[in-house]
């Protein structure tokens, strides 16, 4: 916790004692402890406790809160007695109040409570601060929760949020529809306007989405009560059932369709017209690697090297060119062999191509604008090319992330050890349980090259990237 917010929660303690102290003693229910005496002897007491703590640094941050916020307190009082004996310095503490009936006995002006919106900021500072390696994507994410929280049940301060606020947010989620940020139908218009939509379930988001939403959501307000700026989490409890409706693998037949499709056709107009040589090898790196569509875009040639003489791929966020490449998770960070099969198409001879052609990334014509670096990539096909040239891929919840989930079922079928796939493809190794922290850096390059060579497909022979002369 940082000193300025140390401080913050003392003056808030110091508020509290003063407000209970002040409410006992003009009530006449004040005991000796409560008095106002023997003030300078509490003084020096306390003086020499906070002095000699911060001096020595023995003093925690909880403890820290503790003593600081008595001092403050018996200064609140010193105060609030001055006032009393002093007839113009109390005219001078009320004079700008809007009722002349009501007056305040202390000089210090009770602290409003901060709406849901405001601590926001200081919320992602915090994560970043604990975890240097968060994204700005996951970042963004909390931002969008908290928006739409605010939206929904409006913002208020962060002391009068309930259980119900969090059941009607979830239950307004349910009703509204998928990538509405995306889409020009929803983009842009407000919560309660799409929720009058009524659209049907399956176009509204998923219970996976909204399962992510509330644990952004929890995650926010166990911060707030963390730092005491509420008692108890109105969100805790609040859940909902998560059905995984996961995309589906590609059959033998779905592959032959892909590479049969017009980008891998020669002679084909889409393909004259439309067709790159950073598009025709996207598809075949995603079968043969597993790796994400994020990932493949952000590759650049200096990540094709050889480990340990095996030629890989390093998938990483390390980007001494311009400091933006980001993962999914810190598992996500590995070496992936490069499978026989993209040799044998030629991905050497391509990747000395681009290297004369001054280029740095390994798919040079697929910008990385957008949120993520593979959406515009998961844009052109899953929006563009899937729907012009693969139909009933869309009816059967075939997308790009189905060549990933190929590789891994495929991976599976040919007896590949679990725990090597879970490596390949930047998967927590979920079967080492305890024994994971000593597990380094995993499997050697030379070791996963021989899980990887069991993974075979079917991809018909005619396939040639020189005939596109766009990159």
């Amino acid at each position: 916790m940082r000193y300025e917010d140390i401080k913050v929660l003392a003056r808030r303690k110091a508020e509290e004692l003063h407000d209970e102290w002040l409410t006992e003693h003009l009530n006449g229910k004040s005991s000796s402890k409560g008095q106002l005496i023997d003030e300078e002897e509490q003084d020096r007491l306390e003086d020499y406790d906070i002095k000699e703590r911060l001096d020595t640094g023995e003093a925690k941050q909880d403890e820290l809160v503790r003593l600081l916020g008595y001092s403050m307190f018996i200064q609140m009082k010193k105060e609030t007695r001055k006032h009393w004996l002093n007839p113009a310095l109390l005219l001078e503490a009320t004079k700008d109040t809007q009722s002349p009936h009501i007056m305040q006995p202390s000089a210090v002006e009770p602290t409003r409570a901060p709406k849901v919106s405001e601590l926001l900021e200081e919320f992602l500072a915090d994560k970043k601060g604990n975890k240097s390696s968060i994204t700005e994507n996951t970042l963004e994410n909390y931002r969008v929760t908290i928006r739409d929280f605010c939206e929904i049940t409006g913002d208020k301060p962060v002391n009068t949020v309930t259980y119900q606020d969090g059941t009607n947010y979830r239950n307004a989620l349910l009703k509204l529809p998928t990538h509405r940020s995306k889409k020009k139908a929803y983009k842009n218009k407000p919560i309660k306007q799409l929720i009058a939509l009524s659209l049907p379930r399956e176009s509204c988001m998923s219970t996976k989405t909204i399962r992510d939403q509330l644990s952004n959501l929890n995650g926010y307000f166990v911060w707030l009560k963390q730092t005491q700026r509420i008692t108890n989490n109105p969100i805790e409890g609040v859940r909902i059932e998560s059905t995984t409706n996961s995309y589906k693998e590609y059959s033998e037949d779905d592959l032959k369709r892909i590479f049969q499709s017009p980008l891998y056709t020669p002679d084909h107009p889409y393909c004259k017209s439309y067709g790159t040589r950073s598009r025709w090898w996207l598809m075949p790196l995603a079968l043969y690697t597993g790796a994400r569509i994020s990932e493949l875009c952000q590759l650049q040639i200096a990540d094709v090297k050889k480990i340990e003489g095996v030629l890989c791929f390093s998938i990483d966020d390390e980007d001494p060119l311009v400091n933006t490449k980001q993962l999914k998770t810190k598992a996500s960070r590995r070496i992936t062999p490069v499978h026989p099969q993209l040799i044998e198409l030629g991905l050497l001879e391509y990747i000395e191509q681009l290297r004369e052609q001054g280029e740095e990334r390994l798919l040079p014509s697929i910008k990385l604008s957008g949120r993520k670096a593979g959406e515009l990539a998961s844009k052109w096909y899953n929006g563009v090319y899937r729907t012009a040239h693969l139909a009933g891929f869309k009816e059967q919840k075939k997308v790009f992330h189905s060549f990933r989930h190929t590789f891994v079922q495929t991976a599976m079928k040919a007896d590949v050890e679990l725990t090597k796939l879970q490596q390949m493809v930047g998967h927590e190794p979920s079967l080492l349980k305890a024994t994971k922290s000593y597990s380094g850096k995993g499997y050697s390059a030379q070791q996963l090259a021989k899980e990887i060579n069991k993974i075979q497909f079917t991809i018909p022979p005619s396939l040639h990237w020189k005939s596109i002369t766009r990159k």
